[in-house]
């Protein structure tokens, strides 16, 4: 609300009091003004309160009454006098102000009057504030109504607070809304300026040049930040503070809905792995996350540290790359359109860190073929670890010595190890297990029947066995070789199947 007469009076350093019209001092004050004219209500605006020494403030009764009327009529909100300057009241004057509730005042010799129109323009200032609040609150909540984008809406309340506003990733940096449509970067210069540590304070101000810049953490603090460029002088600090807690509404909205994608997403993913979705519902689901159209890769990342799968999957969406993504046994998997190769890999590369390793399938073309998609992408990232590369592709890049492909590697297991597996199968007999251990323990008799929890013999009557059963004797090198490696494809194998 505007300030009114009653706080004018009831101001103590004003030291301003009620001659007459005391029933009009709830009348609401737009300005305060100190004018000596004759007939002062020509140059003033409704709601104005008029200040005067009383040069224009005739002595005669009959005057005054008359310069009462003239002010009320004109929509004036008070008369203040300078006390031991200004003509004194008459009795006919003061009555017509009762009668007509037009609050008559005396402010003391020592007060300027101008402290009494800085008192009525700040506390016009306040309400002027109070309004752009209020307007900022129902400009989201019409934008709101209408359904206007995130980009809309920050538009909308930046021309309402005097900033261009952007939304950014406190980890990143990076732009995530903004109302401009190409979402230009913020400068380095810039975020140079920002603070490293987080959490981040309530306010930071940054200056570049002539532009000023002010950041304020949203939504917990702990993912995204806005940040105001002053555009104009009538810039409000205060104002901001309270779209930026609209704008922590639309952060934790955003997280909420990428945490719904993301548990979508992680069962759309586990499903097709395990062949337990029917794949018309598959495509029905897949179309509702933007993957509709094939072909697409899968991407396992080896990490030595957790991979926080909402935020790379918020990134993966704001680069323009749909995704599936699944966590299983500390690796994360990673599906996304052929089409979108060029903006994912370097988002998964940064993902994964210098000591993590990525492999990537080959094109899938049928939602049938996604299971086997995931054992390529792994076997690739085998790949890049022996290599030591970032990112290995499946059938570009291979690990040394080992298969190529899923089928080769299926078909060496089954050529060297297939025996086994029968026999063990066939008998209830360890012969493989007793085998994996015999090497896992550097072909150390004592460390393995140790391992195994049998007898030394006991050990050299299975590995005898296996050597009739395989045709391959263990102090053979080259038979001892082949036994090793299919040891190791078989592991690997075995291991993305349980991916799967």
């Amino acid at each position: 609300m505007r300030p009114t007469v009653r706080e004018v009076i009831a101001n103590p350093t004003l030291r301003t009091r009620v001659l007459a019209g005391s029933a009009g001092v709830e009348r609401e004050l737009t300005w305060a003004h100190s004018i000596e004219l004759p007939d002062p209500w020509e140059w003033m605006g409704n709601g104005e309160l008029l200040m005067t020494t009383g040069q224009n403030f005739p002595a005669g009764a009959a005057e005054q009454v008359h310069f009462i009327r003239q002010l009320n009529g004109n929509g004036i909100a008070g008369l203040a006098l300078a006390e031991r300057m200004a003509a004194e009241l008459t009795p006919e004057a003061a009555a017509e102000a009762d009668a007509l509730g037009f609050p008559v005042l005396e402010t003391a010799y020592e007060v300027p009057f101008v402290l009494v129109a800085r008192a009525v323009a700040e506390s016009s200032s306040r309400d002027s504030q109070l309004t752009k609040i209020l307007r900022v609150y129902e400009l989201y909540r019409q934008s709101s109504v209408q359904g206007l984008s995130e980009e809309a809406i920050l538009d909308r309340l930046g021309t309402e607070v005097g900033a261009r506003l952007r939304v950014v990733s406190i980890d990143t940096w990076d732009v995530l809304v903004s109302a401009d449509a190409d979402a230009p970067a913020l400068e380095p210069e810039v975020v140079g300026q920002f603070p490293s540590k987080k959490p981040l304070p309530a306010v930071t101000r940054v200056r570049t040049g002539d532009a000023e810049y002010l950041l304020l953490p949203i939504g917990e603090g702990k993912q995204f930040a806005l940040v105001a460029e002053v555009t104009s002088a009538a810039f409000d600090l205060v104002v901001l503070q309270h779209v930026s807690t609209i704008a922590s509404v639309q952060a934790e909205k955003r997280v909420a809905e990428a945490a719904a994608h993301l548990h979508e997403s992680t069962r759309l993913y586990t499903q097709l792995v395990n062949g337990s979705l029917d794949l018309e519902s598959a495509r029905v689901l897949m179309g509702s996350l933007g993957l509709q159209r094939g072909p697409w890769f899968t991407a396992t990342l080896d990490t030595p540290e957790t991979i926080d799968l909402l935020r790379l999957q918020q990134r993966l969406l704001r680069a323009g790359v749909p995704t599936l993504v699944n966590d299983v046994r500390q690796r994360t998997m990673v599906l996304f359109p052929v089409s979108r190769k060029k903006q994912a890999i370097p988002i998964l590369e940064a993902a994964a860190g210098p000591a993590g390793r990525i492999g990537v399938s080959d094109v899938t073309q049928r939602l049938s073929g996604i299971a086997d998609s995931v054992r390529e992408a792994s076997w690739a990232s085998q790949a890049a670890r022996v290599d030591d590369a970032r990112t290995a592709w499946y059938g570009v890049d291979r690990p040394l010595f080992l298969p190529g492909t899923v089928t080769e590697a299926k078909a060496v297991v089954s050529r060297v190890l297939g025996v086994l597996l029968a026999y063990d199968e066939e008998h209830g007999t360890e012969l493989l297990t007793s085998l994996q251990t015999y090497f896992d323990e550097k072909r150390s008799w004592q460390a393995a029947s140790q391992k195994l929890s049998i007898h030394r013999q006991t050990l050299i009557y299975r590995m005898k066995r296996v050597e009739e059963l395989t045709g391959r004797h263990l102090d053979d090198l080259d038979d001892l070789t082949e036994l090793h490696l299919a040891l190791r494809t078989r592991r690997l194998l075995d291991r993305e199947t349980r991916l799967g």
